[in-house]
């Protein structure tokens, strides 16, 4: 499947090209640069694949800052080295047992090891999964997004994304003709526009919730995810956050279902409804990493049942859930600041909260935690969306200007 890039990304594609880079992937289009020319038809499931994530998201602060450690319930920085942890950290390693502060550096060992050979252990799983493993619906896989478009999205996300690229459009032409900035203007034109639709609603500031996949897919998904997990077939923890859950690319849920949603729905809507500004690469969007996750109420190893305090690795999240309401209890987001503010602005909390087919879209540093579940069992579809423009030269975690070098960080707010 092809897409059709900015001229932005273009320009960044250009420079991966100059610099090196093998192969990179963009809405599920796979391009083999080799000496400056690109072949994908040569390719096979031989060939070393490389992702943008590896080659764009890589910073030195990947192996060294958001280590989660669970055991304390929060971000560290980690750097190999149990003695200089220890020594950052006094406050909370100075009260534990030499046992309990062994099991805090073997979980951090064990996340460094994991971060280390992420991609070789990805692409390898990759293979696996696709010469082995049997669908139980062959046709999130196989069939052409449009011709289940209709079954597969809910009407009202269609009219919204509609009426969001109709926004943008009108509010650029407007701005080439001297009127008010286009991505001010766009936001205003299709919040205006979608109001009579009751479709849309925005709370708190930035966080936008709005119907988006039908009970049929969100069906098809639960299904096909627990006979993914039931089959053996080899998975890796979703993030480094959570345990439970599945990576879609691994799976192959991409190219003909989470590919076209991006390009047709999450990008058009994040662009009207976000401000470049304030949302780096926000009308830029064109690759994701997607996954599942799931929150159980027992307390059986490998299970979640909440998430701490975060912001993701994106330049905007969209958070679906696909669990029908009667399934759990419990489990309602609730936001706080984003990422850099003050501290103040940390302290108070809104919650959202989850419903069948109910998309929550909101900035990737806008901070949020997940509450407990405390009945059942849930089930989410997330998609991290980036920018390949902003990524080539920006990390999308610590945000350093990747033309500058690495400085180890000092303490900070989420240390």
């Amino acid at each position: 499947m092809g897409a059709t890039l900015s001229s932005c990304a273009m320009r960044a594609m250009n420079r991966l090209r100059v610099s090196g880079v093998s192969m990179c992937r963009v809405l599920g289009t796979r391009a083999l640069f080799a000496s400056g020319a690109a072949d994908a038809a040569v390719q096979t499931t031989a060939t070393r694949e490389r992702w943008l994530e590896e080659e764009l998201a890589w910073c030195e602060c990947h192996r060294r800052e958001n280590f989660f450690a669970k055991s304390l319930g929060r971000h560290v920085t980690y750097d190999g080295s149990a003695d200089a942890f220890d020594a950052r950290y006094p406050e909370l390693t100075r009260a534990l047992t030499s046992e309990a502060r062994d099991a805090v550096h073997a979980e951090l060992a064990s996340e460094l090891m994991r971060r280390e050979t992420r991609f070789e252990d990805a692409r390898r799983r990759k293979a696996h999964i696709s010469a082995n493993y049997a669908p139980l619906h062959r046709e999130l896989f196989d069939s052409d997004f449009e011709t289940r478009e209709r079954e597969f999205v809910d009407a009202r996300w269609t009219e919204l994304a509609r009426t969001a690229k109709e926004a943008t459009a009108a509010a650029y032409a407007a701005a080439r003709g001297g009127g008010k900035g286009g991505e001010v203007d766009a936001r205003r034109r299709f919040l205006d526009a979608a109001e009579p639709l009751g479709t849309i609603r925005e709370s708190p500031r930035g966080v936008f919730t709005f119907p988006a996949l039908t009970p049929t897919l969100c069906r098809l998904l639960r299904e096909e995810l627990d006979h993914f997990e039931r089959s053996g077939m080899p998975r890796a923890r979703p993030n480094t956050m959570n345990d439970d859950g599945v990576l879609l690319h691994e799976l192959g849920l991409c190219e003909n279902l989470l590919d076209p949603l991006l390009r047709e729905y999450i990008a058009p809507m994040a662009r009207a409804l976000y401000h470049p500004r304030a949302v780096p690469g926000c009308d830029t969007l064109d690759h994701h990493r997607s996954f599942s996750v799931s929150y159980d109420a027992t307390t059986a190893a490998g299970k979640d049942a909440d998430l701490a305090y975060h912001f993701d690795d994106a330049e905007v999240t969209i958070n679906v859930c696909v669990s029908p309401r009667e399934a759990f209890d419990g489990g309602e987001l609730l936001f706080g600041g984003v990422e850099g503010e003050a501290g103040s602005s940390h302290a108070r909390r809104c919650p959202r909260f989850h419903r069948e087919g109910v998309a929550v879209m909101h900035a990737g540093k806008h901070c949020h935690e997940a509450m407990a579940t405390t009945e059942g069992r849930r089930t989410n579809l997330i998609a991290w969306c980036r920018s390949l423009a902003r990524r080539a030269e920006t990390c999308g975690m610590c945000g350093r200007d990747k033309r500058t070098p690495y400085v180890v960080p000092g303490r900070r707010e989420g240390d």
